[in-house]
């Protein structure tokens, strides 16, 4: 059974005041304020946030100019760099970094490369001399690339060095970077 609060006898019950002019007026001024609060908060909310918005934007292209190059630079030394008694590993190697019609061109003469590289008995070692993005737009980046190559075969069996000036097409590709296109630079 609940219990009912008891006023002891005599208890004078005070009704509740009634909120005056007044206290109108400063709960419209307490609303104001909250209002120019809460404006402000947002003001400076957006103004913190766009400039960071910003700069982690344009970090991010870096960062991905950055990775574009060094995949540009690693398929580089991947075509230059190749032995006949590797073949099949460098091809795999070279594969691995590539898309597109570059990797599907390159699929298609795998055999008769791979018989000369071996017939010829080819070694060749690649080094890059300078490498720079040309252009960078959404996930294509234009690479440049300058590399030499210390070529050995049948017919030079003390090498020859080679120089070789290379535009190659970078695309991201499941969140790796391939190369999509290779063209020698006249």
């Amino acid at each position: 059974m609940a219990r009912l609060a008891t006023r002891p006898a005599g208890a004078v019950i005070e009704p509740e005041a009634e909120p005056g002019p007044g206290a109108a007026r400063l709960t419209s001024r307490r609303a104001l304020a909250l209002g120019a609060l809460a404006v402000l908060v947002l003001a400076l909310l957006v103004a913190v946030a766009v400039p960071a918005t910003r700069v982690l934007s344009a970090r991010s292209a870096a960062v991905d100019r950055a990775a574009a190059l060094d995949a540009a630079r690693q398929e580089t030394l991947n075509l230059t760099t190749m032995s006949f008694q590797t073949a099949d590993q460098d091809i795999k190697r070279l594969l691995d970094g590539t898309t597109g019609e570059f990797r599907d061109q390159f699929q298609q003469r795998i055999k008769p490369f791979t018989d000369i590289v071996r017939q010829a008995k080819v070694v060749t070692t690649g080094k890059i001399t300078e490498a720079g993005v040309e252009n960078a737009t959404g996930d294509t980046v234009t690479v440049l690339v300058a590399a030499t190559a210390q070529v050995t075969n049948t017919a030079a069996p003390t090498g020859t060095p080679r120089d070789y000036r290379l535009r190659l097409t970078v695309r991201q590709v499941d969140g790796r970077w391939l190369v999509s296109n290779v063209d020698f630079v006249p």
